[in-house]
């Protein structure tokens, strides 16, 4: 163990320790380059103000972005080479759509000026020397350390792994820190560029983006070992995801096209900003963001999905219960709904029979999602379950006595198919009710007739909740339809 954390510190080394470039001197560089049997190529390369040549900077073979201007073929030849860099930048101005082009009003880019030429490492100038050592020495150090943590993950059981690479990701964190509070470092330092001159504060970043390659990898295979409260870094591959960001403006767009309850939609769209706001802040956990992430992919699963091209609210409100969705405002929302309902029954035994069913649907909830995921104690389907069970501690039920207890003549009910969906229908029944074209001693008594003799054309069956929720808040968009087909009513009654 002692031997990992010995090779994991010379990352302390390069940020403040013997391995500090300024340290050693161009000689030692130079040969240490050799010895690695890296071949010197340098090339010429012009940064551009639309086309006007702005200045030339040279960048060498062992650059970190060499490979985007050094051609991978040697036979290539010169006036091709550029012919296809060229072609290729084309090819992808092409293909973005003109309201996703965003252009940089600097316009400044950076082509080749020349193909790479054969040279020596002691002819390169210091600053970009150093740089190149940092750079050849982080790549061989990401080696060492990636086959480390492996090592650690077959030579040990589960819990000796999860205290030692844990314990690694913290120390890993610390020297980010220590980075970031030495340089003075913002999220906008740590992309890479070709520069003039390059200082130690640019072999700083080096140092700070390996470091944050272990980590990702370590996330990517092994996660399960790391310190979740820790800040995932800001230029891991995991907050610079633009597939990420797509999806998401694409779920967006889903997700306003769905007739929703008006709040369950804003908590909907108020999780989305979320996800977009540490993808752009770059600032979260390791926990927070995997919840984000999981979450995320089952709901573009869900709603991107072209065989759910109608989605009821229920069935929405089930899917964001069975994939652990903890919002605050969601369980606040489920709450209510449940209290509001129950407190539509006068009668005990009525509300008892409500919330126990609520629980049955639950139970069976859990039993499915289950079969996908870990349904522990803090898993929404169980925060539920619990609520329930309180509340049905305090329903005070008055027992039938057997003698007056009426026997129920259970008659099959043929129930009537709507060709509109339910959401429309029940607009009609409350103005049935509110224009006293019919008459109950409760609303409630009413939405049990719908329930028990409505469908609709696939045969779904209504819950109690959603004729209640549907009748009480009529989006504008059925209340619109509604319109037009009494507007139609009243036009063929003039034919009678």
């Amino acid at each position: 163990m002692q031997n990992v954390f010995d090779k994991i510190i010379s990352y302390h080394d390069l940020i403040n320790g013997a391995l500090v470039p300024d340290k050693l001197s161009p000689t030692a560089i130079a040969n240490y380059l050799k010895s690695e049997q890296l071949p010197c190529k340098d090339m010429i390369v012009g940064r551009f103000k639309g086309s006007i040549l702005v200045e030339t900077l040279r960048i060498t073979s062992t650059n970190p972005l060499a490979e985007k201007y050094f051609p991978k073929s040697s036979n290539i030849t010169q006036s091709l080479y550029f012919q296809l860099k060229y072609n290729s930048l084309s090819r992808q101005i092409e293909q973005v759509p003109y309201d996703q082009l965003k252009l940089d009003f600097q316009l400044y880019s950076i082509h080749p000026m020349s193909m790479p030429s054969n040279s020596e490492w002691t002819k390169i100038d210091e600053h970009r020397l150093r740089y190149c050592y940092i750079n050849q020495l982080l790549s061989n150090m990401e080696v060492e350390h990636i086959t480390e943590i492996r090592r650690i993950s077959l030579v040990n059981d589960d819990e000796q792994s999860k205290a030692k690479i844990s314990k690694l990701h913290r120390l890993l964190h610390s020297f980010l820190l220590e980075l970031t509070s030495m340089f003075q470092l913002i999220p906008s330092d740590l992309e890479l560029q070709i520069k003039k001159e390059y200082t130690t504060r640019d072999c700083a970043i080096l140092v700070y983006r390996s470091i944050v390659k272990i980590i990702d990898f370590t996330y990517e295979s092994f996660k399960r070992y790391m310190d979740f409260s820790l800040n995932v870094p800001c230029s891991s591959t995991l907050l610079n995801n633009d597939n990420f960001l797509l999806k998401t403006k694409k779920l967006e767009n889903r997700l306003n096209k769905i007739d929703l309850d008006e709040e369950l939609r804003n908590i909907l769209n108020d999780e989305i900003d979320r996800i977009i706001k540490f993808q752009t802040l770059k600032k979260i956990t390791f926990k927070e963001y995997d919840y984000y992430t999981v979450l995320f992919k089952s709901m573009t699963r869900f709603f991107l999905n072209s065989k759910n091209s109608v989605l009821d609210p229920d069935r929405i409100i089930d899917f964001l219960i069975f994939t652990n969705f903890k919002n605050e405002a969601f369980f606040e929302y489920l709450i209510e709904s449940m209290i509001s309902t129950s407190n539509d029954y006068d009668d005990a035994i009525d509300k008892h029979d409500y919330l126990i069913l609520k629980k049955k649907e639950y139970v069976q909830l859990e039993i499915k999602a289950s079969l996908y995921n870990k349904v522990d104690e803090s898993h929404l389907i169980k925060i539920l379950q619990k609520w329930i069970d309180i509340e049905l501690s305090h329903i005070n039920i008055v027992a039938y006595p057997s003698e007056e207890k009426k026997v129920e003549v259970k008659t099959e009910v043929k129930k009537v198919r709507s060709n509109v969906p339910i959401n429309i229908l029940v607009i009609f029944y409350r103005l049935f009710l509110e224009c006293e074209v019919v008459s109950v001693e409760k609303k409630i008594e009413f939405a049990k007739w719908v329930v028990k003799t409505h469908t609709n054309q696939n045969n779904r069956e209504f819950s109690l909740n959603s004729i209640n929720n549907k009748m009480a808040n009529p989006t504008s968009s059925y209340i619109k339809r509604a319109q037009e087909i009494l507007l139609e009513m009243y036009e063929r009654s003039k034919l009678l």
